[in-house]
């Protein structure tokens, strides 16, 4: 979310509030449309002020002031800039460290000076601000990012200069409000967070009118959410079929209703002994997935989907066509219900965040060999494959968490390895369309080198250009 600041010409803030008050008081269209539709950032801090409690509303005066944001004698204007994603890299670190753009320094020498701080770690990234507090010896560097900000308190306490050296995420000064504006900030931030919770269920809906067209951001295929719904009862008759009984009475669908009370977590049973996590992942299409949990002693899986309609649209395809393993009919069933995304995780999600990890630029794959990959991948969590693609000079690697995922592009790139190499998200294979007629393989597990793109499916990622590299896998898997 951007904002953008510039010179109003002239133009006083009163005035520009004075129209807006006027436009959403009377709630006449033609005036909101004329000054900017009401959702401009003035409109909103107007509306969220009307709809408060009469004791906790501001006056006015107080209100224009809010708004009034002179610079060297200018008043500034304040829009909408251009939409931007918070990469999946920086919500992690602000979920997990409390990142923010501000660098705390603890333990500085006596005689160091802001001067050579900022030299020191400009090297990082353009510096707002550097500020040292003698009497303490520790020193606050703003960046103009939190992810310049997080390599910064990544990298410092590699480096012998630092070493002893207290190193981690500050305040971010912007975020300091004057106890006179603080009931209208709280009011404002009341509003936007509605605002950002309605977008994130718009999202999170599969909106499409037929099956395989689905425009959702998120997952690349689901059937019409409708259709799912109408489906529900045969679902769930086939559950008993299974010798589920509907897991206990566990089902889709939750008392809260809608899209946010939807289950994600589908159980699979009756899985044969040598089936592995690879031949699980082989088997389920439909949607890009959160997580996988094999418990292969108790020959069951518990399947969670990032979108709740993909985990729909797997459970009625696996149902009505059957999922066969190994010669293995499974058993299909709702798992516990997950609760709704984690907030953190829909933005990285929304910024194209999967399970699977492309590292490309691999020159020597006998220095990056698939015991090295797994070794040094494995170090972030469970991965159920890794493959190659020698004659597009990349592999993949695929966890069974998106978090670990995620956690992993972030953190291999502090290993020296890994520092020319290009590292982002590649596809989750699980999310392409379900193949038509029953699902799963009837023979015995196939095997596989991880030498070639033959068992993970379409795979593609996103480079550092934006260009889009895409394999196709074998004919079994699409």
């Amino acid at each position: 979310m951007t904002l953008r600041l510039r010179g109003l010409g002239g133009r006083k803030a009163t005035s520009i509030v004075a129209d807006r008050k006027v436009a959403l008081e009377t709630g006449d269209e033609d005036a909101i449309q004329r000054v900017g539709g009401g959702k401009d950032i003035m409109s909103i801090l107007l509306r969220a002020n009307m709809n408060a409690s009469k004791e906790d509303r501001l006056p006015y005066e107080q209100l224009v002031a809010q708004v009034n944001l002179p610079l060297h004698g200018q008043e500034l204007k304040i829009g909408w800039g251009k939409p931007s994603p918070v990469p999946s890299q920086v919500a992690l670190a602000i979920q997990q460290s409390n990142a923010s753009r501000n660098v705390y320094l603890g333990g500085l020498d006596e005689n160091v000076t802001e001067e050579q701080l900022r030299d020191d770690l400009s090297r990082f990234g353009l510096i707002d601000q550097v500020k040292i507090v003698r009497d303490k010896n520790i020193g606050f560097v703003h960046f103009l990012s939190i992810s310049t900000a997080t390599k910064v308190v990544n990298t410092l306490p590699t480096e012998p200069a630092w070493a002893g050296k207290r190193v981690n995420y500050g305040k971010d000064r912007c975020a300091y409000i004057p106890k006179s504006q603080q009931a209208a900030a709280q009011a404002a931030q009341a509003a936007a967070a509605q605002s950002l919770v309605a977008q994130s269920a718009a999202a999170l809906s599969p909106i499409q009118t037929n099956m395989g067209s689905a425009v959702s951001p998120i997952t690349p295929y689901s059937m019409p959410f409708s259709d799912a719904l109408n489906g529900m009862a045969g679902m769930n008759g086939m559950a008993g079929m299974n010798g589920m009984n509907g897991m206990n009475g566990m089902s889709p669908v939750t008392a809260g209703g809608g899209m946010q009370g939807l289950n994600r977590t589908v159980y699979l049973g009756n899985i044969h002994p040598e089936t592995t996590t690879e031949d699980l992942c082989n088997a389920i299409r439909g949607g890009v997935l959160q997580s996988l949990r094999y418990m292969q002693d108790k020959h069951i899986a518990f399947v969670t989907f990032i979108d709740p309609a993909a985990a729909l649209t797997f459970f009625q395809v696996a149902s009505y066509q059957g999922l066969t393993l190994n010669n293995r009919r499974l058993k299909i069933g709702w798992g516990k219900n997950s609760g709704p995304l984690p907030p953190a995780l829909a933005l990285s999600v929304h910024s194209g965040a999967t399970r699977n990890v492309y590292v490309g630029n691999i020159e020597d794959f006998e220095s990056f060999s698939d015991d090295k990959l797994k070794r040094d991948f494995g170090e972030f969590g469970e991965i159920e494959l890794v493959n190659f693609l020698k004659e597009k000079n990349c592999a993949f690697v695929n966890f069974t968490n998106i978090s670990n995922a995620i956690k992993a592009i972030e953190g291999i790139k502090n290993k020296p390895d890994y520092t020319n190499l290009r590292i982002a998200h590649g596809k989750d294979r699980c999310a392409n369309p379900p193949r038509s007629g029953p699902q799963g393989s009837s023979g015995m597990r196939r095997s596989a080198s991880g030498n070639g793109p033959h068992s993970a499916g379409p795979l593609s990622a996103i480079d550092g250009e934006g260009m889009d590299l895409s394999v196709g896998g074998r004919a079994g898997d699409r």
